[in-house]
C-alpha cells in the first residue's frame, strides 16, 4: 500500500508533498474502460473541432464582417453616405437660401475673403 502523500513525514520532507503524491498517483494506476476511453476521446473530438471553427472564424473577411457590425452597419453607411451627398450639393450649388443664414451668422462673402488663403498666387506666371 502506498504511503499518504499529504501526511507529513518528518524533518526535512517538507518541500516533497507535491513529489510523493505524483508518486502515489503513478503506482495507482488502473487501466480506463474502453467505454469511457471512446467517450473522452469523442468530447476532445468535438472539443478540437470548436477550436477550428474559431480560426476559420478569425480570419480576415471575419473580422471585417464584425468591425462592419460594430460600426452599425448599413443603416450608418447610408447615413454617412446622405450627408456625404448633402455637403457636396451644398459646397458646388450654394442654394440662395443659405445666403440669408450666412448673412444672419454675420458672414458674407465679402467678409470671407480676407479669412482664408489666396489660391490666385499659385496660378500666376512666373
Amino acid at each position: 500500500m502506498a504511503r499518504d502523500p499529504m501526511k507529513p513525514r518528518g524533518a526535512g520532507h517538507e518541500e516533497d508533498i507535491l513529489g510523493d503524491a505524483f508518486e502515489a498517483a503513478q503506482q495507482d494506476v488502473r487501466p480506463l474502460s474502453p467505454d469511457l476511453e471512446a467517450r473522452i476521446l469523442m468530447q476532445a473530438a468535438q472539443a478540437q473541432a470548436g477550436f477550428a471553427r474559431e480560426r476559420e472564424a478569425n480570419g480576415l473577411f471575419a473580422r471585417l464582417q464584425r468591425a462592419w457590425g460594430e460600426l452599425g452597419g448599413w443603416p450608418v453607411a447610408a447615413g454617412l453616405a446622405t450627408a456625404t451627398v448633402a455637403g457636396l450639393w451644398l459646397g458646388v450649388v450654394s442654394p440662395p437660401a443659405l445666403d440669408a443664414v450666412w448673412n444672419g451668422v454675420g458672414l458674407t462673402s465679402a467678409s470671407l475673403d480676407g479669412d482664408f488663403p489666396d489660391y490666385e498666387a499659385f496660378f500666376e506666371e512666373i
